[in-house]
């Protein structure tokens, strides 16, 4: 990789060739991780921006780039708006806007019709280290904190206290990447308002890694609703978040993968689908997942659902899994619930798929564990320990899982086989220093 005289790493362009827009932003972020003063915009130095004026100015700086470059904007304070900011707008190939927060907020303040940022269609924007809050677009508009035409990656920021008629934090009509991120108390206010935190739109792509959403509300999809997109959830943990309807945690109308994710305490007041619910005609697939605490069931299924190497525990009305009108592929996974509360299984230890069915996995609380989010750690007498099938514990591309949903660090097979769950048991050790 070349150096500029400075010492500082240059990302180069070649005649005739565009570089892919998700490479940028997955080099973008090692370099971040490496070390966040090398990263400096390849048109330029950073540009500083500390109040609205001065963000609107380098945005609009942003929106002129001509030529393939990496466009830096470094917040050194909070941005408080009184109107919504300026759109990115740029869809020449190879330039990409970062924007650091540095912890700093853009605030929308509460103030009616203001949206904290915009980015337009064929615009690559990375934002990271960002906060963004008290966006308000009630009264005939969707996408309180964020509206993204583009592609949009968000790293290490939160997004909250955002609301809209519908789609209250983000609405995402193209491709939308959330890394170590947290979305937190963002809600639609309309009748017919959906996904408090994210609206996923038709033909859309979302991926959410390592993130948390809480308290996120709507009538559909709490925290996500996926509209007939793609969306893939992994290393993630969904919990306090409700819907007036269904899919307090996630609604899915689309093509959706839970991986390595925990929904916990979710609540769904009318049709259910506290944890989930999977509507006609989606497709869902669910691999070493927990579900625990959700009002309104773990899942309600109306489509496909393909569930494996996961646990459920005190979910109520209608429990565990329910098929509504639908059936299901459920593989080595443990329920409390037995029969139609149980994705229709009859109770059994184990049954000929491998299902633990009618006995408590003995979760532990939503707490710390280790890793960035919160998860339900087994008890080690729980039968799901060692009770998965390695073979089903893969990600969306179908590759081996190497961690649990905490991340490097948590292997995610410690024993003679995956546990079913999110959180893999560590080994037990006796007194005389053998491994049980």
């Amino acid at each position: 990789m070349p150096l500029s005289m400075d010492g500082r790493i240059k990302i180069c362009h070649w005649p005739g060739k565009s570089r892919p827009r998700r490479l940028t932003h997955v080099l973008l972020f090692t370099l971040l991780q490496l070390n966040s003063a090398a990263l400096y915009a390849a048109c330029g130095d950073w540009t500083e921006a500390d109040s609205q004026a001065t963000l609107d100015a380098a945005i609009a700086s942003f929106n002129t780039q001509a030529a393939p470059c990496e466009f830096g904007i470094r917040l050194t304070g909070e941005i408080l708006l009184s109107t919504s900011t300026t759109g990115a707008d740029n869809s020449v190939d190879g330039v990409v806007l970062t924007v650091d927060g540095q912890g700093h907020a853009i605030d929308g303040q509460d103030n009616s019709g203001v949206r904290p940022f915009w980015v337009n269609t064929g615009t690559d924007v990375l934002l990271q280290n960002l906060i963004i809050r008290n966006g308000n677009v009630v009264g005939g508009m969707l996408a309180g904190g964020i509206y993204n035409a583009g592609t949009l990656t968000l790293i290490n920021s939160t997004v909250a206290n955002n609301k809209a008629d519908s789609s209250g934090g983000i609405h995402n009509n193209n491709v939308l990447t959330i890394i170590g991120s947290s979305f937190n108390d963002n809600i639609t206010e309309a009748i017919g308002g959906n996904g408090g935190g994210i609206t996923n739109a038709s033909g859309s792509t979302l991926t959410v890694t390592s993130s948390t959403f809480l308290g996120n509300d709507a009538r559909r999809g709490g925290a996500i609703y996926n509209n007939s997109g793609t969306a893939t959830v992994q290393d993630s943990t969904f919990g306090t978040n409700s819907a007036f309807y269904d899919g307090a945690g996630l609604y899915n109308s689309g093509t959706m993968k839970i991986i390595n994710s925990t929904m916990s305490g979710n609540t769904s007041q009318q049709i259910g689908g506290g944890g989930v619910f999977n509507s006609t005609p989606g497709n869902l697939t669910v691999i070493n997942s927990t579900f625990k605490d959700n009002d309104g069931s773990g899942i309600v299924n109306s489509g496909t659902l393909d569930l494996h190497n996961s646990v459920f525990q005190n979910n109520s009305g209608p429990g565990d899994c329910y098929n509504y009108f639908s059936t299901s592929t459920v593989q080595f996974s443990q329920f409390e619930d037995s029969g139609a509360t149980a994705c229709n299984l009859a109770a059994a230890n184990p049954d000929a798929a491998g299902n633990i069915v009618g006995i408590s996995p003995l979760l532990g609380p939503l707490q710390s564990n280790g890793g960035p989010t919160e998860t339900h750690a087994l008890d080690t007498h729980s039968l799901a320990i060692d009770a998965g099938d390695n073979s089903l514990a893969v990600d969306a591309d179908a590759a081996p899982l190497s961690f649990d949903q905490r991340g490097a660090g948590y292997p995610r097979v410690r024993g003679n086989a995956v546990d079913m769950g999110a959180y893999e048991t560590p080994p037990y050790f006796f007194a005389d220093g053998f491994e049980d």
